[in-house]
C-alpha cells in the first residue's frame, strides 16, 4: 500500500498562539496523534498532562505524555479537538516521523481510501 502522508496543524486550545505544522504519517494501527517530545515545549502548557506507558508495534514499551486539549487541522478537512501523545523520537535524516492514529481520524470522520490512496470524509461517524 505504501505510505500516506498528510499535513496537519496542531494548536494548543489553552494558548492559540502556540502551534506546530508538520507532515505526519497516517497510521491506522496507532491510536493517538503522536508527536516528538521535543515539540511539547513549542506547544506550551496543557490542561491535561497524563504520563502513560505505551506498547509499540514491536511490543517494546516506551513512556509518553498524553496532553490536551488540542485543535488539529488535518489537510483541508474540518478541525477536530483531541489529545496529543508526546514520545521521545529519534530524528531520521534530520526529521522526526510523527503519526496520526485512529482516534483523531475517526473524530474527524475521516477514512483511508485505498483506491485513491488519500484521506476521505465519511458522512457518518461510527458508533460501536
Amino acid at each position: 500500500m505504501g505510505e500516506l502522508i498528510v499535513d496537519i496543524v496542531v494548536e494548543n486550545v489553552m494558548d492559540r498562539t502556540k502551534q506546530v505544522a508538520s507532515p505526519v504519517l497516517v497510521d491506522t494501527g496507532s491510536s493517538f496523534l503522536t508527536l516528538p517530545m521535543a515539540w511539547k515545549e513549542e506547544l506550551g502548557e496543557f490542561e491535561k498532562n497524563q504520563r502513560m506507558t505505551l506498547e509499540l508495534a514491536d511490543q517494546h514499551t516506551a513512556p509518553g505524555v498524553l496532553c490536551g486539549p488540542v485543535k488539529v487541522t488535518i489537510g483541508e478537512f474540518e478541525p477536530v479537538y483531541t489529545e496529543v501523545m508526546f514520545v521521545d523520537m529519534v530524528e531520521r535524516d534530520g526529521r522526526y516521523e510523527p503519526l496520526i492514529g485512529c482516534i483523531p481520524l475517526e473524530t474527524g470522520r475521516l477514512a483511508v481510501d485505498l483506491d485513491s490512496h488519500t484521506l476521505v470524509s465519511r458522512k457518518w461517524a461510527r458508533v460501536k
